[in-house]
C-alpha cells in the first residue's frame, strides 16, 4: 500500500537544510495539514506576515506560548526575539512560512525584515516549508534561484496554484466608473448579499464609508493597522458593506460575502487573494473587477461618459440625503 500524502510530505520536510514550497488552493487546508506534523518535530514555528492569521490560530490545540515547549509556536517576524530564534535554530524545529509570497512582495518593499528573516534561517541546517496559494511564474523563478543557492534540498509541491475551492459564479470586468455605478445601483435598488469593496488607498476607504453611512446603509471599513479592531466589530455586528484596502485580502474570512468589487488593478497575486474573500464558507458569490482604459478614441469617450454619470449619480444621492 502506498504512503499517505501526510507521511510522504513529512519525509520531504524532515530533510536537513531543506526548503519545501507547498502551493495549494485557497480553502484546501494547508495550515490544518501542518498540525498533523506535531508528533514529528520538537516544535513547529508558524511565522506569518499577518497578525490576523495568528489570531485565528491561537486557540487551536497544541499551541504553546513558550518556544521551549513542544507544540506549535506562533509568531510574526517582528515579534520573534533573537533568543527564541537562536533556540529554534539549535533544535529539531520546522519553520512554516505562511502566505509565503508576501515574504517577497512585502519584503522587497515596505517590510524588508521578512526577506532578512528568510535569509537568516537559510544559513543553518533548518527545515522550512513555505505555504501559498498565489505564486506567480516570475516570483517562482526568484524563489527557485534563492532557495537553490541557500538550501541543500528544494522540493516543489504544486497541488493547485491560483485556484480556489469555491470560485465565483459570475465575473464582470469593467472600467472603474462603470464598476462604481454598478455598485451604487445594486446596493440601492436590488437585494444584495454582503459586499466587499476594495480600494487602493485609505483615503478612498474612509470617503466611501462616510458616503454609504450618509445614505443610511450598513457599512464598515478595514485598513492596515486596524484589522484587529475591524474583526472585533465584525463579530459584534457584521455590516452589509465592507470597504477595505488590501489589508483585508489575506487571512480574514468573513461569512456571507456574495459580492466582491475591486475598484483598481492590483497585482495578480493580490487580485486573486481579494477575490478569495468571497464564498469562504461555501456561499455563491460574484466578482466585479476593474480593467484599464483602452487607447482608442471610443474607449476614452466611453470612460468620460461613464465617469460623468457616476459623479452625477453620487452627487444626486448626496443631495437627496
Amino acid at each position: 500500500m502506498g504512503m499517505s500524502f501526510k507521511a510522504t510530505l513529512s519525509q520531504i520536510v524532515n530533510r536537513e537544510h531543506s526548503f519545501t514550497l507547498l502551493m495549494a488552493p485557497m480553502g484546501w487546508g494547508k495550515t490544518r495539514l501542518i498540525w498533523e506534523f506535531v508528533e514529528d518535530f520538537d516544535r513547529i514555528i508558524i511565522v506569518s506576515p499577518l497578525r490576523s492569521i495568528l489570531e485565528d490560530l491561537k486557540d487551536r490545540d497544541c499551541v504553546v506560548n513558550n518556544i521551549s515547549d513542544k507544540g506549535v509556536f506562533l509568531t510574526t517576524v517582528e515579534s520573534f526575539s533573537k533568543n527564541d530564534l537562536d533556540f529554534a535554530l539549535r533544535s529539531n524545529s520546522l519553520f512554516v512560512l505562511d502566505e509565503f509570497h508576501l515574504f517577497y512582495e512585502w519584503g522587497e518593499t515596505f517590510r524588508p525584515r521578512l526577506l532578512e528573516f528568510l535569509y537568516k534561517i537559510s544559513s543553518s541546517n533548518t527545515k522550512v516549508i513555505g505555504l501559498s496559494a498565489t505564486i506567480t511564474d516570475e516570483l517562482y523563478r526568484i524563489i527557485e534561484r534563492d532557495v537553490e543557492n541557500n538550501f541543500k534540498h528544494f522540493c516543489l509541491l504544486n497541488i493547485g496554484n491560483f485556484q480556489k475551492k469555491n470560485m465565483y459564479k459570475k465575473k464582470d470586468v469593467v472600467i472603474r466608473p462603470l464598476l462604481l455605478l454598478k455598485l451604487l445601483w445594486r446596493q440601492l435598488f436590488f437585494s444584495q448579499g454582503r459586499t466587499i469593496l476594495f480600494c487602493s488607498t485609505r483615503k478612498e476607504v474612509f470617503m466611501w464609508d462616510r458616503f454609504f453611512s450618509r445614505l443610511g446603509l450598513s457599512c464598515d471599513y478595514c485598513v492596515g493597522g486596524e484589522v484587529k479592531d475591524f474583526i472585533a466589530r465584525e463579530c459584534e455586528a457584521p455590516a452589509q458593506i465592507v470597504i477595505a484596502t488590501s489589508a483585508l485580502s489575506h487571512g480574514v474570512n468573513l461569512r456571507g460575502i456574495e459580492n466582491i468589487y475591486i475598484s483598481y488593478c492590483p497585482n495578480e497575486s493580490t487580485n486573486f487573494q481579494m477575490i478569495g474573500r468571497g464564498g469562504r464558507f461555501g456561499e455563491e458569490f460574484q466578482y466585479v473587477g476593474t480593467k484599464e482604459v483602452g487607447n482608442s478614441w471610443f474607449a476614452r469617450i466611453h470612460y468620460k461618459i461613464c465617469d460623468y454619470l457616476f459623479i452625477m449619480t453620487k452627487d444626486v444621492l448626496l443631495w437627496l440625503n
